[in-house]
């Protein structure tokens, strides 16, 4: 219920701008493969529409709320899942299988260390270290710096995107634990932030194909967040309160957003190529963020009443925009 209503209205207006654009209609493969949760950007199944193409990884995120379903009903399922992960990531990825589902469950599977991560964490919040947001920060940055570092020509190489993800962890555990707890003076992690900082710089040196001004601003972001105290950043991060409430209306739409601005861009970009960029870009922000407010605080909620309607001995539903 939270998501096929605004996944259909994306569906539809990936096919409406395929249309105005080119002339013709979303096959209806590729329509109901979407439905059903089977497209990928490597085609596996079906292939993304090509007019919305970032709907590829909601079918990732549908598969991991039927795996997570298995763990809540068998909690040990998370260690054969764990396995699995692993296993397709360091054996199988990219990969071999030409297409198929055989293909598409290798590469959700390895794409889902991430999410466990994210379970762990809050799993064993309570015995790991007391870690603070500044300090978490500076090992986002650490992950900046891992997340150009390729080891395969794949864009959706697993090492720098396992490397970013594991380096968000301390600030999403800075997030999950409790306020006011005091960080150790010399956490471990602290005293890694110099080590974490070179290594990802060699790797960044030798591995990554960025442009040389990108990893030389990679380096400087890295280099001061090494040496940059926590507090500090904590600070800094504070400054930018004032941008907390359009910044939670952004995430209350966010699902929408996702949903439909790449529908909505490549139409405004094919029907207005002689316009100014800005009137261009204007355009497509206002068309975008009006069309999100839309289907979230007026679709969604006409849903979520219907559901409402239809499950009373269930109580309201929990279902919230965003």
């Amino acid at each position: 219920m939270r998501i096929y209503p605004i996944l259909v209205c994306a569906l539809v207006l990936a096919s409406l701008s395929q249309w105005l654009v080119e002339g013709n209609w979303l096959g209806g493969v590729q329509f109901w493969g979407s439905v059903l949760s089977l497209q990928s950007m490597q085609g596996y199944v079906v292939a993304v529409p090509a007019f919305n193409p970032p709907l590829w990884s909601l079918s990732y995120e549908v598969a991991y709320y039927l795996l997570f379903g298995l763990v809540l009903l068998e909690r040990r399922f998370v260690w054969v899942w764990t396995a699995l992960a692993l296993g397709a990531a360091v054996l199988l990825y990219p990969p071999s299988v030409a297409g198929g589902i055989a293909s598409h469950a290798i590469s959700v599977l390895a794409l889902s260390l991430p999410w466990l991560m994210g379970h762990f964490l809050v799993r064993w919040k309570d015995s790991l270290p007391v870690t603070s947001p500044g300090l978490g920060l500076s090992y986002l940055a650490f992950g900046l710096v891992l997340s150009r570092c390729p080891l395969s020509a794949d864009y959706y190489d697993i090492f720098r995107l396992t490397m970013f993800a594991l380096a968000c962890c301390p600030l999403l555990l800075s997030l999950t634990q409790k306020p006011g707890q005091p960080e150790p003076r010399q956490s471990l992690l602290l005293k890694l932030r110099p080590a974490v900082a070179l290594s990802s710089l060699g790797l960044l040196w030798w591995l990554s194909p960025s442009l040389f001004a990108v990893k030389l601003a990679l380096t400087v972001l890295a280099v001061a967040a090494a040496l940059v105290p926590p507090v500090v950043l904590e600070k800094a991060l504070g400054s930018l309160s004032r941008l907390e409430i359009p910044l939670v209306y952004l995430g209350s739409i966010s699902y929408a957003l996702y949903a439909c601005h790449a529908p909505v861009m490549l139409a405004v970009a094919g029907l207005t190529g002689s316009w100014p960029p800005v009137a261009r870009l204007l355009v497509f922000a206002g068309i975008t963020l009006a069309l999100a407010h839309l289907l979230e605080r007026k679709l969604q909620p006409f849903v979520n009443g219907l559901l409402d309607r239809n499950s009373p001995r269930h109580g309201p539903s929990r279902i919230m925009p965003g």
